[in-house]
Protein backbone atom coordinates (compact mmCIF):
# COMPACT_ATOMS: atom_id res chain seq x y z
CA UNK A 1 0.00 0.00 0.00
CA UNK A 2 1.07 3.57 -0.83
CA UNK A 3 2.26 4.86 2.56
CA UNK A 4 0.46 8.39 2.18
CA UNK A 5 -3.14 6.25 2.15
CA UNK A 6 -2.33 5.36 6.11
CA UNK A 7 -3.43 9.17 6.58
CA UNK A 8 -7.08 8.23 4.81
CA UNK A 9 -7.23 5.42 7.10
CA UNK A 10 -6.57 7.44 10.00
CA UNK A 11 -9.36 10.08 8.92
CA UNK A 12 -11.55 7.40 8.52
CA UNK A 13 -10.92 5.93 12.10
CA UNK A 14 -11.22 9.49 13.53
CA UNK A 15 -14.73 10.36 11.87
CA UNK A 16 -16.19 6.79 12.89
CA UNK A 17 -14.58 7.77 16.40
CA UNK A 18 -16.36 11.23 16.67
CA UNK A 19 -19.65 9.26 15.32
CA UNK A 20 -19.72 5.96 17.88
CA UNK A 21 -18.31 7.97 20.71
CA UNK A 22 -19.83 11.44 20.55
CA UNK A 23 -22.87 10.18 18.80
CA UNK A 24 -22.35 13.72 16.32
CA UNK A 25 -20.73 13.57 13.22
CA UNK A 26 -17.92 15.56 11.51
CA UNK A 27 -20.07 17.34 9.93
CA UNK A 28 -22.31 18.80 12.36
CA UNK A 29 -19.62 19.96 14.09
CA UNK A 30 -18.81 22.03 10.89
CA UNK A 31 -22.30 23.00 10.76
CA UNK A 32 -22.20 24.16 14.33
CA UNK A 33 -19.46 26.41 13.49
CA UNK A 34 -15.99 24.42 14.76
CA UNK A 35 -13.31 23.41 12.26
CA UNK A 36 -10.65 20.78 13.36
CA UNK A 37 -7.66 21.00 10.70
CA UNK A 38 -4.75 18.54 10.94
CA UNK A 39 -1.73 20.81 12.33
CA UNK A 40 0.36 17.61 12.62
CA UNK A 41 0.50 14.13 11.27
CA UNK A 42 2.72 11.32 12.34
CA UNK A 43 3.16 7.88 11.12
CA UNK A 44 5.49 4.91 12.24
CA UNK A 45 5.41 1.97 9.46
CA UNK A 46 5.89 -0.90 11.26
CA UNK A 47 5.41 -3.80 8.55
CA UNK A 48 3.53 -3.17 4.60
CA UNK A 49 -0.34 -3.68 4.19
CA UNK A 50 -0.27 -5.94 1.01
CA UNK A 51 -2.99 -5.91 -1.81
CA UNK A 52 -6.49 -7.31 -0.55
CA UNK A 53 -5.38 -7.51 3.44
CA UNK A 54 -8.44 -6.65 5.72
CA UNK A 55 -6.98 -4.14 8.12
CA UNK A 56 -8.30 -2.71 11.23
CA UNK A 57 -8.14 0.68 12.51
CA UNK A 58 -8.33 1.65 16.28
CA UNK A 59 -8.13 5.12 17.21
CA UNK A 60 -8.60 7.04 20.71
CA UNK A 61 -8.83 10.39 22.02
CA UNK A 62 -5.00 10.91 23.82
CA UNK A 63 -5.75 14.59 24.89
CA UNK A 64 -7.20 17.79 24.28
CA UNK A 65 -6.31 21.42 25.36
CA UNK A 66 -9.03 24.16 25.11
CA UNK A 67 -7.56 24.90 21.70
CA UNK A 68 -6.53 21.38 20.20
CA UNK A 69 -7.01 17.83 20.06
CA UNK A 70 -5.00 14.46 19.53
CA UNK A 71 -5.87 11.48 18.26
CA UNK A 72 -4.18 7.85 18.32
CA UNK A 73 -4.08 5.42 15.94
CA UNK A 74 -3.10 1.75 15.35
CA UNK A 75 -3.42 0.07 11.75
CA UNK A 76 -3.50 -3.93 12.25
CA UNK A 77 -4.27 -6.50 9.46
CA UNK A 78 -6.74 -8.78 10.98
CA UNK A 79 -5.82 -12.30 9.78
CA UNK A 80 -2.62 -11.95 11.89
CA UNK A 81 -3.23 -9.22 13.73
CA UNK A 82 0.27 -7.83 12.83
CA UNK A 83 0.83 -3.98 14.01
CA UNK A 84 1.43 -2.41 10.38
CA UNK A 85 1.44 1.55 11.94
CA UNK A 86 0.79 3.94 14.32
CA UNK A 87 0.44 7.23 14.68
CA UNK A 88 -1.37 10.53 15.71
CA UNK A 89 -2.98 13.30 14.70
CA UNK A 90 -3.15 16.35 16.29
CA UNK A 91 -6.03 19.19 14.96
CA UNK A 92 -6.51 22.74 15.78
CA UNK A 93 -9.58 24.01 16.74
CA UNK A 94 -10.75 27.38 13.96
CA UNK A 95 -13.51 28.92 12.95
CA UNK A 96 -14.46 28.90 9.60
CA UNK A 97 -12.61 31.57 8.63
CA UNK A 98 -9.55 29.94 9.64
CA UNK A 99 -9.12 31.27 12.85
CA UNK A 100 -7.99 30.04 16.30
CA UNK A 101 -10.43 29.34 18.40
CA UNK A 102 -11.75 27.98 21.59
CA UNK A 103 -12.83 24.13 21.64
CA UNK A 104 -16.85 24.77 23.00
CA UNK A 105 -17.31 23.96 26.29
CA UNK A 106 -20.25 20.85 25.56
CA UNK A 107 -17.51 19.25 22.92
CA UNK A 108 -14.82 19.80 26.03
CA UNK A 109 -16.94 17.84 28.63
CA UNK A 110 -17.93 15.05 26.10
CA UNK A 111 -14.16 14.74 25.44
CA UNK A 112 -13.47 14.69 28.96
CA UNK A 113 -15.90 12.20 29.47
CA UNK A 114 -14.32 9.91 26.70
CA UNK A 115 -10.59 10.20 28.40
CA UNK A 116 -11.86 9.09 31.64
CA UNK A 117 -13.80 6.14 30.34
Amino acid sequence: MYYGNYLRFFEIGRTEFLRSMLKTSYRDLEHEGLILPVSEAYCRYKAPANYDDLLEVSTSLENFSKFSIRFHYLIHRLGDRRLLVRGYTVHAATDRSGHLTRIPKDFQTALTDICNK
